[in-house]
Formats: structure tokens, C-alpha cells, sequence
């Protein structure tokens, strides 16, 4: 279970999880794909996940899929969107803004 917690151990994320009634913490070190995204995000605020394939160069699973990963890192947002072509939307969350300009949350 995440419990959305981040913790920085020399400039690199880790993630707080809980099993059981035993806490620990899972490093959690970006890909290029993934900070690749993050940045496109970062330069354009909320956009589809084409729109992000098509900024990255990535193909459209590759970026799906780790779009799902950086959700699940609690990274960025993913919602649905009827106005959007894919029909959902990405939104890069501020602690992933932090990360990207090296400062610690």
C-alpha cells in the first residue's frame, strides 16, 4: 500500500510503503522515458497522452505505460477528459516539478 509519502535520500525519491504494520521505504529512480515525459509535461502543463507521445517521439504504449508508472508514483495525474482527443488528460504534480528542478519536497 503507497501512502504517498515521499522522503529524499540524496536527491533521489523514495516512496513510503506500509505492509502490514511494518514501514518501509522503496527507492524509486526515474527512466529517460520517464523523465522525458516529465519534462515535456513540465514545458506544456496538462496534456493528452498523444499529445505527450507525440512530444516525447515515444510510441503511444511505451508512453501509456509509463504514464501509468508515474501515476502510480503519485508523479503526475491522469483523469478522464471529454474535451481531450484521447478522451483523458496528465497533469505533472508539483512534487514532480520539485524533482525536475532539484529541490527537495
Amino acid at each position: 500500500m503507497n501512502l504517498g509519502g515521499w522522503v529524499w535520500y540524496n536527491g533521489v525519491p523514495l516512496t513510503v510503503f506500509r505492509e502490514e504494520d511494518e514501514v518501509r521505504m522503496i527507492r524509486y529512480e526515474l527512466t529517460e522515458k520517464e523523465k522525458k515525459i516529465l519534462q515535456a509535461l513540465a514545458r506544456r502543463g496538462a496534456m493528452s497522452p498523444g499529445q505527450v507521445s507525440a512530444e516525447t517521439w515515444l510510441l503511444p504504449g511505451e508512453t501509456l505505460t509509463a504514464l501509468k508508472e508515474l501515476a502510480n508514483a503519485g508523479l503526475v495525474l491522469m483523469r478522464a477528459d471529454m474535451n481531450s482527443p484521447d478522451g483523458m488528460l496528465v497533469a505533472i504534480t508539483s512534487d514532480a516539478r520539485a524533482y525536475l528542478n532539484g529541490n527537495k519536497i
